[in-house]
């Protein structure tokens, strides 16, 4: 990541792209899956349609949400999974 950083590589092509074509450059750069691409996408590029899941909100939308994805949030879903997160890790659903 740092390389990429340094290099300007991807990253100063991602404000052109829309959201699928940004989450698919992101994990081009060695090490960056689709949860830290989405969380690059929520938080450094305000992208409100992004939808960092991994585990943990995968039993969260199990458990609120059966049988949903992050598309019942939009054009939110950046900002609901934030404060789904919350809730669960405030509640005790979360280590």
């Amino acid at each position: 990541l740092l390389d990429a950083i340094q290099n300007h590589e991807v990253l100063s092509g991602i404000p052109g792209l829309n959201d699928d074509e940004a989450l698919r450059a992101l994990q081009t750069i060695r090490g960056v899956g689709a949860k830290v691409a989405s969380c690059v996408l929520a938080f450094a590029y305000h992208r409100q349609q992004a939808f960092p899941l991994d585990t943990w909100m995968l039993k969260v939308m199990k458990k609120h949400y059966p049988g949903r994805d992050a598309s019942y949030f939009a054009p939110y879903a950046a900002l609901a999974q934030q404060y789904l997160f919350h809730y669960e890790r405030t509640q005790g659903g979360l280590p």
